[in-house]
């Protein structure tokens, strides 16, 4: 069990223990429920300092990326976590460049991939990233792409590695 997630569950444990304990000897509600905002008041700082908060993946932040429909596919790279070796060449062959156009994407597949024979590899500055999701292989090797653009996202909070979020426009 993570540091994290054995001071969550002490965190509620505590939480419930005082209210229960107010509640008992005091008989007030409201002395409970002092107790759980104090609780959960302790939680958030220390969330805060050790930088765990728990920050959600934004779909992208960039806003020319348009939504998923037929003719619109868009993804995070799968396996990221284990090519961060690879993500740090590219980056220093990237210039600095936090997102692009397909001139520095590849999509590759990869029929000799001994766990997906349907796989297709990501390929970023020439350095393997990642792969396709599974799910998404077929519409991707089913139809010709028109546009393709990428997003670089930066290690944050409790995702501590990059990935790509990469956006396909089909041709119709």
């Amino acid at each position: 069990m993570s540091k994290t997630k054995k001071f969550l569950f002490f965190a509620f444990m505590g939480m419930f223990l005082i209210a229960s304990i107010q509640l008992l000897f005091s008989g007030d509600i409201w002395s409970a429920l002092t107790g759980l905002m104090i609780t959960g008041i302790i939680y958030y700082i220390y969330n805060k300092k050790q930088n765990n908060a728990i920050i959600p993946i934004k779909k992208h932040t960039n806003t020319n990326f348009t939504s998923q429909n037929n003719n619109n596919l868009d993804f995070y790279v799968k396996g990221s976590t284990h090519y961060q070796d690879n993500y740090l060449k590219a980056i220093s062959k990237s210039n600095g460049l936090e997102e692009g156009d397909g001139d520095q994407v590849k999509l590759v597949p990869e029929p000799s991939n001994r766990y997906d024979k349907n796989a297709i590899k990501v390929l970023w500055f020439d350095e393997l990233v990642g792969y396709v999701p599974k799910e998404d292989t077929y519409k991707i090797k089913s139809k010709k792409i028109a546009n393709l653009k990428w997003e670089l996202l930066k290690p944050r909070g409790k995702y501590n590695f990059y990935t790509l979020y990469i956006d396909i426009d089909f041709t119709a």
